[in-house]
């Protein structure tokens, strides 16, 4: 019988650290999305693959000490759809913004992913 690996699920937290209201102008969709790179540093896959990305400008507002938190499962393909092996992998929670001024998007710290 053939093993399957478990998926791994991401979870995303943004977190509005101010004494004030935040507004952060997204684009769609208005969740991170979540990419996986190999050990070269190449990214092989994000959970928005073949989605698009929409410029609109929408506001999204979070009030003082709000949380939201998104989740993205990875089943351990890649986005052609190779099954990927065991091992090191890293992932970053990129959120995509209508703001010039953050450079098109928020990105996280990369965190190691191990992939069994």
């Amino acid at each position: 019988m053939a093993s399957t690996t478990p998926p791994i699920v991401f979870t995303t937290t943004l977190r509005n650290l101010a004494l004030s209201p935040t507004e952060l102008r997204l684009a769609q969709p208005l969740e991170p999305d979540v990419v996986v790179f190999n050990a070269r540093g190449l990214p092989i896959w994000n959970c928005f693959h073949g989605q698009s990305i929409r410029t609109i400008d929408a506001p999204y507002a979070l009030r003082p000490s709000e949380v939201k938190r998104f989740s993205c499962t990875w089943s351990g393909f890649a986005n052609d759809g190779r099954r990927l092996p065991p091992g090191l992998y890293r992932a970053q929670a990129w959120l995509h913004t209508a703001d010039p001024s953050a450079l098109g998007m928020y990105r996280s710290e990369l965190v190691d992913v191990v992939k069994r």
